[in-house]
């Protein structure tokens, strides 16, 4: 558990580890050079179970790294300082990982509290987490545990990545290790007014996303062109403002996954429904009239052929090309 300037969540965050169910682990704490009055509560504790570390302020991913360094358990299990664990969270990731001795990495899903409520829902199966990889992190990193194997083979997270250092992470792990995420909600993730962070955040966090998915493509040996990887940005970062140009070259980077992603990385079926999915949603949000053609040519190239889904998702692109011309006709008025 990292921790940097959090002492007002930290305590509620701490005695939900502590009162767990499964009582048999060490809770590392990093604290990170905080400055409110996180050092205090840390010290409050007389829990033998608790181990108290420090930082110099190096960021998250040094933070990361000290903790996993020093942790003596054969699982090692994540958390942040602001969230709140099932009772259970952490007997139900041991008793998975114990029961299924080729998963190496698992993680749970989630219930958002405080400013924002809700859930989310993150892909169950080692194939599904490994294709959901290509647009984001197929896992909520406070939720995940993983064996000291992974670590022991030279893991460890990249300390240049100051934002998305948790997705760079899956980019080399995941392809290495089969995964897994459980259906059971097994966290509470807290939602804060500093999580609205302004555009220049998003940008930067964007940026390193975007490193972080360069570092999958690269260890997977697939080199794309300047355009398609321009493509790729923008279907990941759901920038859908997309050109008659974009969407050939959305087209030509979906191609390339389907032809070049080494077959033990995951199934074509499976890579297929995904790129599908996000080709659909992007070309829906821009499709015209005169880009109608290269949306249904490049779905079908991508589908294979005709069958009832692509069928339906062609009359919606349909649909959307001609409420797309007519928003553009009034606007203009």
């Amino acid at each position: 558990m990292p921790t940097w300037n959090a002492a007002a969540f930290l305590q509620e965050a701490i005695d939900s580890v502590l009162s767990q169910s499964l009582s048999d682990f060490e809770l590392i704490c990093v604290d990170d050079h905080s400055s409110d009055q996180t050092a205090d509560c840390l010290a409050s504790y007389s829990d033998s179970r608790l181990r108290v570390l420090t930082n110099s302020g190096q960021g998250m991913a040094a933070a990361l790294n000290t903790g996993l360094k020093e942790a003596r358990g054969a699982l090692i299990a994540r958390m942040d300082a602001d969230d709140i664990a099932h009772p259970k969270r952490l007997a139900a990731q041991v008793r998975f990982l114990n029961e299924n001795p080729d998963i190496a990495v698992c993680g749970t899903q989630v219930e958002l509290f405080g400013t924002e409520q809700g859930s989310l829902i993150m892909p169950l199966e080692s194939e599904a987490i490994r294709t959901a990889l290509i647009f984001g992190t197929p896992f909520i990193h406070p939720t995940v545990m993983f064996r000291r194997s992974v670590i022991d083979q030279g893991y460890l997270y990249n300390v240049s990545f100051e934002l998305a250092q948790d997705y760079e992470f899956w980019a080399r792990v995941v392809p290495q290790f089969k995964s897994a995420n459980l259906p059971r909600v097994l966290l509470k993730m807290r939602r804060r007014a500093a999580h609205s962070w302004g555009s220049d955040y998003r940008q930067r966090q964007q940026g390193f996303a975007q490193l972080a998915r360069k570092a999958l493509f690269n260890g997977l040996g697939v080199e794309l062109t300047p355009e398609q990887n321009d493509a790729y940005k923008k279907l990941a970062a759901q920038n859908f403002r997309l050109s008659k140009d974009d969407f050939q070259a959305c087209v030509s980077w979906a191609k390339r996954v389907l032809n070049d992603f080494p077959f033990e990385y995951a199934s074509r079926e499976s890579l297929r429904e995904v790129l599908m999915a996000r080709l659909y949603w992007a070309f829906s949000e821009a499709v015209t009239p005169g880009t109608l053609k290269i949306a249904l040519n490049g779905l079908k190239d991508i589908n294979g052929g005709w069958d009832r889904k692509f069928y339906l998702r062609s009359l919606g692109l349909a649909k959307n090309a001609a409420r797309n011309a007519l928003r553009r006709a009034q606007s203009n008025q």
